[in-house]
């Protein structure tokens, strides 16, 4: 009898100790989920990223353009000034 009940108490710890692991393996399965949706949303926010440096270009270009027409009006200016004396 007292052999039938400690296989009866290693399977009730086996049967516990599955049922834990089991359980854990879901947990896993979750985080994996979850690390890829991180994975996916670092990824959009890369493609953001070089969206603004691509944009913050633009503009960098646009003031530079803005520059060389404020120094030709300067200059146009500065000759019709020069003319009008």
């Amino acid at each position: 009898m007292k052999g039938l009940e400690g296989k009866c108490k290693m399977f009730i710890e086996f049967y516990y100790t599955y049922d834990v692991l089991k359980d854990l393996l879901v947990e896993v399965s979750g985080m994996n989920d979850r690390l890829s949706s991180i994975e996916r949303d670092v990824g959009a926010m890369d493609l953001d990223v070089h969206s603004i440096k691509m944009d913050v270009n633009t503009i960098d270009s646009n003031l530079s353009n803005l520059e060389l027409d404020i120094g030709s009006i300067r200059s146009d200016v500065s000759s019709i000034d020069f003319k009008v004396d």
